[in-house]
């Protein structure tokens, strides 16, 4: 293995970040989707030379997929894409701007938007009001917007998977 894929942590012999993430894919680890969530929290990797080094390997197109279109910020951003994945919906691109405003997730080809609300950031009358306009805007460019929470991804996943699967599908 060449040197610059090693590391040592505590003396003990690992693999490079990006080398791991590159073998993860290689395999078929139905936990490379997390890894690389992790991964990229921690800013572990240049995603242009990972994908470059992927390029022509095995488990290019996973690494892809896995890296979709950017960083989820939150638990529940998190928490959503992994319930995404694990029911083997197309990979969204994630904080993204559409139309001039980022959102959590789009699927281009769908017009879909789907938007993460934690409680925090949308409980007062201004985000209220913001959101309204921007969904108003999203929707007037012909996108669907789908707003859901925590709380739904949590406790109702498979609800949350079976709204989104239903708006891809008839996308």
């Amino acid at each position: 293995m060449p040197e610059h894929d090693l590391r040592r942590i505590h003396g003990i012999p690992v693999t490079a970040p990006d080398r791991t993430l590159l073998d993860l894919a290689a395999v078929g680890s139905p936990d490379l989707g997390d890894a690389v969530d992790a991964a990229q929290l921690r800013r572990l990797f240049a995603r242009d030379a990972l994908l470059g080094r992927a390029a022509g390997r095995a488990g290019a197109r996973a690494l892809r997929e896995a890296l979709g279109g950017g960083l989820s910020r939150s638990a529940a951003e998190r928490r959503l894409r992994q319930i995404l994945r694990r029911a083997d919906l197309p990979a969204p691109e994630t904080n993204v701007f559409v139309e001039g405003h980022e959102v959590d997730f789009v699927w281009r080809a769908q017009r879909l938007v789907v938007e993460m609300d934690g409680y925090a950031h949308h409980s007062d009358r201004g985000a209220f009001e913001r959101d309204r306009l921007r969904d108003a805007h999203l929707q007037t460019a012909g996108y669907r917007v789908l707003r859901t929470t925590w709380h739904q991804v949590e406790h109702r996943p498979e609800a949350v998977v079976a709204r989104v699967a239903t708006l891809l599908v008839t996308g």
